[in-house]
């Protein structure tokens, strides 16, 4: 009976925190970008009052299309965190370059931020402005760009593994 007991503290508290840390990933999908050189576009974003927890990192996918313009390259899309003054990419911003930085064919590109953001509060996050960062391209499409924030798990969801831990460490006993 203890047994049972125990192991369905366990499987509620797992339950319970999966549900909890699905809260630490936000997908913002973008969509598709066509901009011409030094083109920008603007996508507010309005963060989710119930969901508070700062952001330390991000990952950036896209898809490449440089049949337009054979002289654009992937990492000309220059993208600014609005409110954060954080950027990365592009073709003047060697401060914090993509991880396919240079990259010139058409293709499928991914970037990893992923602690690059120091827990910066999402409530300050404004929106995401995209620019086409080198001036002589004609419109370049960049497209399904997708941006994922990775939060920090909550307190409680934190404790919620740490009595799964304790439940599981008791029962070896």
């Amino acid at each position: 009976m203890k047994n049972a007991m125990i192991l369905a503290a366990i499987g509620a508290a797992t339950a319970v925190a999966g549900s909890a840390s699905a809260g630490i990933v936000e997908v913002i999908n973008i969509g598709n970008l066509t901009l011409a050189g030094n083109q920008s576009i603007t996508i507010p974003y309005q963060a989710d009052p119930g969901n508070t927890s700062a952001v330390i990192g991000f990952t950036v996918e896209l898809d490449f299309d440089d049949s337009n313009d054979p002289f654009a390259w992937a990492s000309d899309l220059k993208l600014d965190f609005n409110g954060w003054g954080y950027s990365v990419g592009g073709y003047t911003n060697m401060v914090n370059p993509w991880d396919f930085q240079d990259a010139d064919p058409a293709g499928h590109y991914f970037h990893d931020g992923i602690g690059d953001l120091d827990g910066l509060a999402k409530s300050d996050l404004t929106g995401f402005t995209f620019t086409n960062d080198f001036s002589f391209n004609f419109a370049v499409s960049w497209n399904n760009v997708v941006i994922t924030l990775y939060k920090v798990p909550a307190p409680g969801a934190l404790a919620l593994f740490g009595l799964v831990g304790l439940a599981g460490s008791r029962r070896r006993r």
